[in-house]
This record gives structure tokens, C-alpha cells and sequence, in this order.
């Protein structure tokens, strides 16, 4: 699965949503705009307490939803596979049916018209209660007049250098509407993937090495993972300049032998003999000057 690492910083401090509930023991929603693909990219994830299992995960996605793809259900063996959106009148919905204490979801949908003005409004919306829940959102990297969904939100960084910003919401009863309202401008066009390989290149021509991260969060089967090509890049550089440093290390530990230590021998009896020696020890040859032996 992706952004498992990602989910792992959302919940970073410990406990933050233990024993909120007695059937979810974590629960995350968030929303990537503009990450590797246009519109927005919307992730659930979470773990559900053992004794509550199998449990039933039921929302509902924006009108412009067409795929939804999901782990930690019936038969997908912790892998991303499709699920069924459901129309319900003008509404489209998910049902899951949870057979795994950790689950991910994740879906894109595309809400923008404007050529870069980016107004986002989502309502998040449950057919059951949920705990409280992280709420995170990724800051494209080519935002601008960016406005925040939420006040007094934390922001942090993950390994690949992109903001994120988070805040401990209150649960939600079944039903219960939380709108989501926040706006930027984007006058590129560019994802925020996009941006960081045009970064990585300019890095490359330059010389130097970019600000990348040390591992890739895990990919699904649908997506190839947006950094691979950089960590590629990176990983090779490593492996070179290993394996340089090992060669000088080893060149370093096994001296060459330079002229003052250079063995030389008697030309009658082939015996060793010192570079200083006027007489050979074993047949008391008188020997010539040491550089014409």
C-alpha cells in the first residue's frame, strides 16, 4: 500500500487516538490536491480494534468519483483493489466491509473549472459514528494565497519535502456533515510531483544533491510511485560512492612498496640482500650499486 509512511506521521504522537472508541483505534482522513494527478487526491486509513472485526466502513465520495480502490477488505490480501461506488439518488456512497484491523482507501476526484484558481469544498460524511480523527492536508508545492481549512493547524513536513498541516478534529455522529473550505491558486498547472522531478533535474545539471528523502513510501499496483525515478538516481549515486570509498579504503590498507624497500639480489646466487649491502652474506660476492643490481 502507499503513504503508509505518511500515515504513520499523522499519528506520530503516541496514543493521540487510542481510546477514542471502542471499535476504531486510529482514524485518518486526508486530502492531497494536485499530489501526482489533477484534482484531488482523497485518503481514509485507520485500524480498527480486533474485537470489533469484521466492521463495516461506510462513506460517501464526491459526484466526480469514478474509481475507488481499497485494503484491509474481503479477499485483496493487504494489496489496493476496486470496490462498488453506489448511487444514492443524487449522492454516490461506499460501502466496506473490514476484515483487517489496518485499512487504506484512497480515491481521486477533480472539482476544478478555473485555469488556477483551486476552490476546494468537501463534505466528509459517514454513514456511522466515527472517533475523533486526524485531519491532514498536503500543500501542493505551486501553491499560492493559500488558505487554511482549519485554524491553529499543525504543519510538519515528510521525507520527500512537502508540507502537510493537521489537526485533531472532534468524531462525527452517524450522518453528520464536516465541510471542508479551503482555496490556492496554482498558476502552473503543476503537480506537486511534477515539480519536485523538474527540482531533481535542475539538481542533477547543477552538481549538488537535492533534498530528497532516504526511502519511498510504498506503492499500490495502480500507481507507480511518484519518486522512484529520483530515488533511482539517488540509490545509484550511493551505491557509486560506496563503492569508491571501498576502493580507496582498501588501497589504503594494502601500501605499495616504494623504492627504499625494494627487495634486491645477489647477481651470483640470486641470494636477498639489502640495498646497503657492499657484500652478498652467502657467497661474498661484492655487489654493484644498489640501482644497477
Amino acid at each position: 500500500m502507499r503513504k503508509i509512511l505518511i500515515l504513520g506521521l499523522l499519528l506520530c504522537t503516541t496514543g493521540l487516538l487510542n481510546g477514542q472508541s471502542d471499535t476504531f483505534d486510529e482514524f485518518v482522513f486526508s486530502l492531497w490536491p494536485e499530489y501526482d494527478q489533477p484534482g484531488i487526491l482523497v485518503i481514509i486509513s485507520g485500524k480498527v480494534n480486533d474485537g470489533h472485526l469484521p466492521k463495516k466502513l461506510e462513506f460517501r465520495v464526491p459526484s466526480e468519483t469514478e474509481k475507488v480502490l481499497a485494503a484491509g477488505i474481503v479477499d485483496t490480501m493487504g494489496t489496493l483493489g476496486s470496490v462498488p461506488i453506489e448511487n444514492r439518488g443524487p449522492e454516490k456512497w461506499v460501502s466496506l466491509n473490514l476484515t483487517s484491523s489496518d485499512f487504506h482507501v484512497e480515491f481521486y476526484y477533480d472539482p476544478f473549472t478555473d485555469d488556477h484558481v483551486r476552490q476546494v469544498t468537501y463534505d466528509l460524511q459517514f454513514g456511522h459514528a466515527i472517533p475523533e480523527y486526524m485531519f491532514a492536508v498536503q500543500k501542493p508545492i505551486r501553491a499560492e494565497n493559500y488558505t487554511f481549512p482549519e485554524s491553529d493547524m499543525e504543519s510538519f513536513q515528510d521525507q520527500h519535502g512537502i508540507t502537510f498541516y493537521r489537526k485533531l478534529m472532534p468524531s462525527l455522529l452517524a450522518n453528520e456533515i464536516y465541510q471542508v473550505v479551503f482555496s490556492y491558486e496554482n498558476h502552473t498547472g503543476e503537480t506537486t510531483i511534477e515539480q519536485l522531478r523538474k527540482m531533481m533535474a535542475e539538481t542533477e545539471q547543477g552538481g549538488g544533491m537535492p533534498n530528497m528523502p532516504s526511502a519511498a513510501l510504498l506503492a499500490d499496483k495502480r500507481h507507480r510511485m511518484p519518486l522512484i525515478e529520483p530515488l533511482a538516481v539517488l540509490a545509484l549515486v550511493a551505491v557509486v560512492i560506496g563503492f569508491l570509498f571501498y576502493r580507496q579504503k582498501k588501497g589504503e590498507s594494502v601500501p605499495q612498496k616504494s623504492d627504499s624497500i625494494k627487495e634486491h639480489f645477489c647477481t651470483e646466487c640470486g641470494q636477498t640482500v639489502k640495498s646497503d649491502d657492499k657484500f652478498c652474506a652467502k657467497c661474498g660476492t661484492k655487489l654493484n650499486a644498489p640501482d644497477s643490481v
